[in-house]
């Protein structure tokens, strides 16, 4: 965790310091040191190669990986990828959540080349709108692949992951520098078109010292990662890799819910991270008691945790597992970071964290002032784990990261309005873009949502909002139900009457088998909106 300190010379600006890890009842024995990344990329997995070059790194259910088959195939792919293209020039890894695509990351981390991950497995547009922004010099692809590549030129190159391949004689490397580009992700495209962004290299030691010494992962830990390689899979991946610790690849796709749950039950898993919502849908599962017993760790990321969906988490975790929470943005990354207190929730929303070690941030209101002590304020982010720019049609657009003009910094803002507390502790308030006033009335559609998810029979919940023509903007409410669970329009609408909450009645309710979400878990409010609007002409309510 950390705590903060006005930032020297600069009064607007805090930043995250290190402050003693109480929480867990281990550390890493050996601590990691983020300058050795510098000298040598892989310098902390090299370390367990040497220890442990038979123990498995990676079991994605087909294949089982050893620590020494690993880095020689990642340093094959780095010579590969060296001799056939130039530094700077950007590759796309194109991948399902299998064994290939952690070997995809660390050879171009290795080979000094940026890298963006494609999931085949989301949708075609996606994938054709990605490819499209991105332009890469070449394509990472695993050995004897079958997967749908339509949107590809067939004169772009390929270049061939495999997993049993002999090291060369000779890695040809490029160690990465502090102002490389790192990485291409992009957005999820919660809002509109999905964004790549650059990623400097600086973000990566920044990262790993915040998991590897904070969660203390190391060799007696087994991580499961169900999400996405091209979002918070590939974090998971890096993580357990170079903490020694065996990463188990699990396709929900394809395994579904209950085969997570027999993973997690059965296979001694110690490390699990995932977006609230998800985990909240997996411990309602019926037969899910008793799934989570061997955790050490839940870590909750990108999305903000209720109250409730704690209280259901401490009831089906073993009593000794910690929860964490991180929280930060895609331009970003990790900014927020607290092993959760239940003592410390004084409301229905679970507070952000504590601000982590190496970032600096501001809280500016609205009039582009630093935001008084306890008052909310946009949440602005300079330092070197910012994105540099985004990344459209092929070309680096600077626009929304300007310089700070002191430390040269990019700067973001990120449209969340957060407040500190007296206790270190953040507090989110609310997005800017989800504030909006109906009727004069300032409203936060997050809080509405919370009325909705705190009625017993509603599982999930997301509201948006609707111009309709000659009248004012509408709340819409979307409500997925408990399993074998009805509610009424007037149960609801009771709900709001009965509390501070009547002038923000949603005009709309409508009931939908599942939410749409988007490949990382964050609901697809662009879907949503078209939903209403095809909906509202049937008259459907």
């Amino acid at each position: 965790m950390t705590e903060v300190r006005p930032a020297r010379g600069a009064g607007q600006w805090l930043e995250g310091i290190k402050v003693p890890q109480n929480s867990l009842k281990k550390a890493r024995v050996e601590p990691f040191r983020p300058e050795a990344l510098w000298a040598d990329t892989l310098a902390p997995f090299r370390r367990t190669v040497a220890a442990r070059p038979d123990a498995i790194a990676i079991d994605d259910g087909v294949r089982r990986v050893s620590f020494g088959q690993l880095l020689a195939s990642v340093e094959a792919l780095a010579e590969k990828i060296s001799t056939s293209t130039a530094p700077g020039q950007l590759l796309m890894g194109v991948a399902r959540n299998d064994a290939y695509f952690p070997v995809m990351i660390m050879a171009a981390i290795l080979a000094g080349r940026p890298l963006t991950i494609q999931d085949v497995d989301t949708s075609s547009d996606r994938q054709a709108v990605i490819y499209d922004a991105a332009r890469p010099s070449a394509l990472l692809v695993p050995e004897a692949h079958s997967l749908d590549l339509a949107y590809v030129p067939p004169t772009i190159p390929r270049i061939v992951a495999e997993l049993n391949a002999p090291s060369p004689a000779v890695t040809m490397l490029r160690p990465l520098g502090a102002e490389d580009v790192l990485a291409f992700p992009f957005t999820s495209g919660s809002t509109g078109k999905p964004k790549g962004l650059a990623v400097p290299a600086a973000s990566l030691p920044l990262m790993l010292d915040d998991f590897l010494n904070c969660f203390a992962i190391d060799s007696d830990d087994v991580v499961l990662s169900i999400a996405s390689p091209s979002t918070m899979g590939n974090r998971d991946a890096i993580v357990a890799l170079f903490a020694g610790a065996k990463l188990r690849l699990l396709d929900p796709k394809t395994a579904g819910m209950l085969g997570v749950l027999r993973a997690l039950r059965e296979e001694n898993i110690t490390f699990f991270g995932m977006v609230p919502s998800v985990v909240r849908t997996m411990m309602t599962i019926p037969g899910a008691s008793g799934a989570f017993k061997s955790l050490r760790l839940l870590s909750l990321v990108g999305e903000a945790l209720s109250r409730d969906d704690l209280q259901l988490f401490r009831s089906e975790l073993p009593d000794d597992c910690e929860i964490s929470l991180v929280l930060g943005s895609s331009e970003a990354g990790q900014v927020f970071q607290w092993f959760v207190r239940d003592e410390a929730v004084t409301g229905s929303r679970v507070p952000l964290g504590y601000l982590v070690a190496g970032r600096r941030i501001a809280l500016i209101d609205e009039d582009g002032q630093p935001a008084l002590p306890g008052e909310a304020g946009e949440l602005v982010i300079s330092d070197r784990g910012v994105a540099v720019a985004d990344l459209v049609d092929g070309e680096l657009d600077i626009t929304r990261f300007a310089r700070d003009e002191e430390t040269g910094f990019p700067t973001y803002a990120t449209g969340d309005m957060v407040r500190r507390r007296e206790d270190g502790l953040y507090e989110f308030v609310s997005r800017r873009d989800r504030m909006v006033k109906i009727r004069g009335l300032r409203v936060e559609l997050d809080a509405i949502e919370a009325v909705l998810k705190s009625i017993p029979t509603i599982a999930d919940a997301v509201v948006v909002t609707q111009q309709r023509e000659e009248r004012d903007a509408a709340l819409v409410a979307f409500v997925v139900l408990a399993p074998g669970q009805t509610v009424t329009n007037a149960e609801m609408r009771k709900v709001f009457a009965n509390g501070p909450w009547a002038h923000v009645l949603p005009s709309v309710f409508h009931r939908l088998e599942e939410m749409p979400r988007l490949h990382n878990g964050k609901a697809d409010l662009v879907r949503l909106s078209a939903l209403e609007a095809s909906l509202s002409k049937v008259g459907h309510d």
